[in-house]
């Protein structure tokens, strides 16, 4: 698959949807969208806000004519109340995909290892990641990955990285090299000796 579409999902109450298509022939970043969901106490005011942007950009995409592209998404396991709402989201996710496109779920501890190179990253080491090691040979990825980070737009960031995780996971042959090497992970164990 060349084309993959990372979502960094929420209910809206803390944080915004992050999205970005990646195209892997080229390892360039080619679209990022974040949307801020209208503040309401009331979650299917914010739930709809989410499916309005989803139809809309799904869209855009599909008149884009991308051919054919895989869609990743972060299942995230939480407790109480925001991961109930935060679930209902990823429902909403769900239902706004085209049909015809395969849909994958990454957890969040997948998309820290492969994204951020070793399982405790956070998101400023995540988009550093991706920035110099990612897409190290692409100028202007490098240089949108800089502003987001400079920007602290952590939910794009997330999308990217989720994106990346998908096609790690689902798209690389298990004998090949992995499309994306873990630096810090080697370092680390290799100090280990």
């Amino acid at each position: 698959m060349r084309y993959i579409l990372g979502i960094d999902p929420t209910s809206g109450a803390r944080s915004s949807l992050g999205l970005a298509m990646i195209d892997f022939q080229t390892m360039s970043i080619i679209l990022t969208k974040d949307h801020t969901v209208a503040p309401s106490k009331e979650l299917r005011v914010r739930l709809k806000s989410i499916a309005s942007f989803l139809i809309k950009t799904f869209k855009e995409i599909e008149l884009r004519n991308f051919g054919e592209y895989a869609i990743g998404v972060e299942q995230t396991v939480m407790q109480g109340p925001g991961g109930e709402s935060l679930n209902r989201a990823i429902g909403v996710i769900m239902l706004t995909t085209p049909v015809n496109r395969p849909l994958f779920h990454i957890s969040n501890m997948q998309m820290k290892v492969v994204a951020g190179g070793h399982g405790k990253a956070d998101k400023k080491e995540i988009g550093t990641y991706l920035k110099d090691v990612v897409f190290k040979d692409n100028k202007e990825s490098r240089e949108l990955l800089f502003n987001l980070i400079a920007s602290s737009r952590w939910d794009i960031i997330d999308a990217i990285g989720i994106g990346v995780t998908t096609y790690e996971k689902q798209y690389k042959k298990p004998s090949s090299e992995p499309a994306i090497k873990c630096v810090k992970a080697f370092k680390k164990s290799s100090n280990k000796v």
